[in-house]
């Protein structure tokens, strides 16, 4: 049996072959392997804020996110850095009038950005200058440091240096 939080997606050893084709080859007529599978890196994630033309100002003039696509009655799309953030309007989405399913939630969402220490003491005093209150601030025991602040919809945004969860550092700038 796997071991529960240890990444390993079950004995993650690949099938032998597809789920489209068999040992012969039928399906297709060449033997294929599937790929072994590995933990996903995210690629979109979703908050949600009922004035999107609020949130796009935010996002885009004050976190300096690059808009993708913007429609104010349903959801605004925005460029991270390898993945893509998206702000729904949860009362247009959570109706099933689109090719996705519908969705949405209940309560203030939670999403936190990478920062070099450099880049977090720039991001204090960018929201500093702008009003922007920072609600918590946090030394972690690892060394880490993450500071805490709202966006227009009341969802808690947060900067935290990469050794917080151990990925990947972030070289100084």
């Amino acid at each position: 049996m796997a071991e529960i939080g240890k990444g390993s997606c079950g004995d993650n050893k690949p099938p032998p072959y597809s789920r489209y084709e068999n040992e012969e080859g039928v399906g297709g007529g060449v033997k294929m392997r599937s790929a072994k599978l590995s933990c996903p890196r995210i690629l979109e994630t979703a908050l949600y804020a009922e004035d999107l033309e609020t949130a796009r100002s935010f996002y885009v003039d004050i976190l300096c996110f690059e808009e993708i696509s913007f429609d104010p009655d349903r959801d605004l799309f925005l460029k991270a850095d390898g993945s893509v953030l998206i702000i729904f309007k949860a009362s247009r989405t959570k109706i099933p009038d689109s090719i996705v399913p519908p969705h949405g939630t209940v309560g203030n969402g939670h999403v936190a950005f990478s920062a070099s220490e450099a880049e977090l003491e720039a991001w204090k005093a960018r929201m500093g200058a702008r009003g922007i209150e920072i609600i918590k601030e946090i030394n972690w025991k690892n060394g880490a440091r993450s500071i805490y602040f709202n966006d227009p919809a009341g969802n808690v945004l947060e900067f935290a240096t990469p050794d917080l969860w151990g990925v990947t550092k972030i070289v100084e700038k």
